[in-house]
C-alpha cells in the first residue's frame, strides 16, 4: 500500500475500534454508576485519573517508538529497529518500577487527601495498590502497542483493545450484577488491559521475528535520542491530560467527590464528540515519519491540508449535534438529575471548534521532531486552565472549571497556527480557502436541522438522539462529498473502494476453497 491507502485503512480500522470503545463507555458509565452508586464512582474516575497521570510517563515514550519504529522500518533498518526497541523496553521497565512505589505511597499516606467518605476510604486504599500492581507490568508491556501503531498495523492492536474491552464489559457487568464493587471493578480494568497487551506481544513477535530484546542493545546515542525526545512529550501529555483530570482533582479538593461524578458525565459528552474526528489522526505519525524518511517534504503539506480538511469535517456536524442535544443525552443516558449539567458539556465542546484545527498539526510536528514549540505551547495551555479552573470554580462551580478548559484554547489559537503555517509552508488565504470554506459553511445545514428536529420532533429516548445524530452527520458528509472535495479526492477515495471490494472479494474466494 503507498501512504495515502495506508493512512485510510488505518482510519478505518481505528474507526470500528473507537466506535466500539464509545459503545462500551455509553453501556458501562451509568450502569455502573447505578451499581456502586455515585460515591465509589467518583472514587473509580479518580483512581483512573491517578493512573492516567502516571501513564504518562509511558506515553512520553511511546511517541518515541511509533515515531522511530516507522522510520527505520521505511528504510529496512533492522539494525536501528533492534536497538530502539530494546532501549525503549528497559526505560520503561524502569520507569514502571519507580511509578509502582509512587503509587504504593499515594494509597498508603495521601488517599485521606481526597474528600472521600470514611466507608469507603479502605477500598479506595486498596484500588490504589491494584492500580500500582498492574502499573508494574503494563509498562514495559505497552511497546508492544507502540511497535504495531510503527509499523501501521493498526488492524491488531484494534482488534486487541476491541477483544478485551468485550470481555472487560462482560466481566463488569456480570460481577457487578453480583454484588461485586469498587474493588472488584478496578481489579477487572488491570487484568484486561494486561491480556491485551499481551495479544499485541504475540503479533510483534510475528512481524519482527528478528527482534531481540537484551541489555547488548542498548547504545548511548540511542538511549539519548529516545530519552530526549521522552521527555519533551511527557512533558506535552502532562499538559494535554490536565484538560481533563485536573479538573477531576481540583472540583475533589474544592467541592465533593459527587461532583466529580456529574462533571465526569457531562465531559464523557465532550470527548465521545472529539473521538470519532480524532480517528483520522491516529495514523499520521508513522504516514509522515515515512514520508521525512522518503524526503518527500511537499507530501507532508498536502497531508496536512487533507487531514485538517476531513478532519474539521467530520467533527463539525457532531460537535454541533452534541451541543444541541447536550441536555437529552445526559438525561436519557444517565438520568434526568444530570440533565442540568447539559451546559458544562456545551462549554467543554466549544473548545474543539478550536483544537480540531491543531490535532493534525501536533500528529506532524511530532513526527518530524519539531515538539518544543509544542511542549511551550501546552504549558501555556496548562498554566492558563488551573489557574483559571481554581479561580472559577469559587465563584461558579462547575460551570467554572469546563470555562477554565475553553478559554485557553480560544486565547492562544492564533499563536499556535501562525506557526505550523510558517513550519509547513501554508498561506493563511491558501488554508481559508482550502480547509475553513470548505467544511464551516456547510454546517449550516446542520444547525438548522438540528433546531427544526428539536421544535418539532423533540427525542424521547436514547436511540432517538443517536439517529438524529447519523442524519445530520450522513447529511453534512454528503454535502462535503459533493461540495467539500477536489476531484482528485473523489478519484482516491473511489480507488481505494474498489480496492478494498477486490480485495474483500478475494478473500471470500479463498476462504470458500479452504485455502485461508
Amino acid at each position: 500500500m503507498d501512504t495515502k491507502e495506508k493512512i485510510i485503512r488505518n482510519t478505518l480500522v481505528n474507526s470500528v475500534g473507537k466506535f466500539w470503545h464509545i459503545f462500551i463507555s455509553l453501556v458501562l458509565f451509568p450502569f455502573i454508576v447505578h451499581k456502586i452508586g455515585i460515591a465509589a464512582a467518583g472514587i473509580w474516575l479518580l483512581v483512573l485519573s491517578l493512573s492516567e497521570y502516571f501513564t504518562l510517563f509511558d506515553r512520553g515514550v511511546d511517541p518515541s517508538i511509533v515515531k522511530y519504529v516507522a522510520e527505520y522500518n521505511a528504510i529496512d533498518d533492522k539494525k536501528k529497529i533492534n536497538e530502539i526497541i530494546s532501549n525503549a523496553f528497559f526505560i520503561l521497565l524502569g520507569i514502571g518500577c519507580i511509578v509502582t512505589l509512587i503509587v504504593f505511597i499515594i494509597g498508603k499516606f495521601f488517599i485521606t487527601c481526597f474528600n472521600i467518605p470514611e466507608e469507603l476510604l479502605d477500598e479506595a486504599r486498596i484500588s490504589v495498590y491494584i492500580t500500582a500492581i498492574g502499573l508494574f507490568f503494563i509498562f514495559p508491556l505497552k511497546i508492544f502497542n507502540g511497535i504495531l501503531r510503527g509499523l501501521q498495523r493498526y488492524d491488531i492492536s484494534n482488534s486487541a483493545w476491541v477483544v478485551t474491552s468485550t470481555l472487560q464489559a462482560i466481566l463488569i457487568i456480570s460481577f457487578l450484577s453480583m454484588g461485586y464493587g469498587l474493588v472488584t471493578l478496578i481489579l477487572i480494568n488491570n487484568i484486561c488491559s494486561l491480556i491485551a497487551l499481551l495479544i499485541m506481544k504475540y503479533y510483534t513477535q510475528r512481524l519482527l521475528p528478528f527482534v531481540r530484546i537484551t541489555l547488548s542493545k542498548l547504545t548511548k546515542e540511542m538511549t539519548r535520542r529516545v530519552i530526549t525526545f521522552s521527555l519533551i512529550m511527557f512533558g506535552i501529555q502532562i499538559c494535554l491530560i490536565s484538560l481533563s483530570n485536573v479538573n477531576r482533582i481540583v472540583i475533589g479538593l474544592f467541592l465533593t467527590v459527587e461532583a466529580i461524578t456529574y462533571f465526569s458525565g457531562a465531559f464523557r459528552i465532550c470527548q465521545g464528540v472529539m473521538e470519532i474526528p480524532l480517528l483520522l489522526t491516529l495514523g499520521i505519525i508513522p504516514a509522515t515519519s515515512e514520508l521525512e524518511a522518503k524526503m518527500k517534504l511537499e507530501e507532508i503539506k498536502k497531508l496536512f491540508i487533507r487531514a485538517t480538511k476531513y478532519t474539521l469535517a467530520l467533527f463539525l456536524p457532531i460537535g454541533i449535534w452534541g451541543i444541541i442535544m447536550a441536555n437529552s443525552i445526559l438525561e436519557f443516558w444517565i438520568n434526568r438529575s444530570f440533565a442540568q449539567y447539559g451546559i458544562i458539556a456545551q462549554i467543554l465542546i466549544i473548545y474543539l471548534f478550536f483544537y480540531m484545527n491543531q490535532t493534525i498539526a501536533h500528529q506532524i510536528l511530532i513526527a518530524t521532531n519539531r515538539i518544543k514549540f509544542i511542549l511551550w505551547y501546552y504549558i501555556g495551555v496548562a498554566i492558563l486552565n488551573l489557574l483559571l479552573s481554581i479561580i472559577l470554580v469559587k465563584k461558579m462551580g462547575l460551570i467554572g472549571v469546563a470555562l477554565g478548559t475553553t478559554i485557553p484554547f480560544i486565547l492562544l489559537e492564533a499563536f499556535f497556527m501562525n506557526y505550523i503555517f510558517k513550519v509547513l509552508g501554508v498561506g493563511l488565504k491558501e488554508y481559508f480557502k482550502k480547509v475553513i470554506l470548505k467544511t464551516y459553511p456547510l454546517s449550516i445545514v446542520v444547525i438548522v436541522i438540528l433546531y427544526l428536529i428539536n421544535d418539532f420532533y423533540p427525542p424521547n429516548n436514547l436511540i432517538q438522539i443517536g439517529l438524529y445524530g447519523i442524519f445530520v452527520l450522513g447529511v453534512y458528509l454528503l454535502l462535503f462529498y459533493l461540495f467539500g472535495l477536489e476531484n482528485n479526492e473523489k478519484d482516491d477515495i473511489k480507488s481505494f473502494t474498489f480496492k478494498m471490494v477486490q480485495f474483500l472479494k478475494v478473500r471470500a474466494l479463498l476462504n470458500k476453497r479452504g485455502i485461508l
